[in-house]
């Protein structure tokens, strides 16, 4: 009996020691300012999963008109906000990208609100 309950122990210990070193590795961070906005892009260790983080730091009333676009050699990604946000403004978003390949260079950022438009660099950190 007591045998026996070292051997689960001892496969308990060996399982939650490889998902600790293989399950909870690899994010990929990119992050970058421009005059206005800080951006925030989070690759999970599935690389499927990605986060989005869209920060304003300027200093209008409103978000009006609201679009963004990343671009690299595998990441492809824009998105829309139609209706008027307040601000503070911050856009969070979690994505799941199927066949998303590992993103290994800087992503190339155009974000446009309220008329004007800011392009960037987001780089890996």
């Amino acid at each position: 009996m007591i045998n026996m309950k070292k051997k689960i122990f001892t496969i308990l210990f060996i399982f939650c020691t490889f998902l600790l070193l293989f399950g909870c590795s690899g994010n990929t961070k990119f992050m970058g300012k421009t005059e206005n906005w800080e951006v925030t892009i989070i690759q999970r260790g599935n690389l499927e999963q990605l986060q989005y983080e869209v920060k304003y730091l300027g200093n209008e009333q409103s978000i009006t008109d609201f679009s963004y676009q990343f671009e690299s050699k595998t990441l492809h990604s824009s998105g829309t906000m139609g209706e008027p946000a307040p601000t503070p403004f911050k856009l969070i978003s979690n994505t799941r990208v199927i066949g998303q390949r590992k993103i290994e260079e800087p992503i190339k950022l155009t974000i446009n609100w309220n008329g004007k438009q800011e392009t960037g660099e987001l780089k890996l950190y």
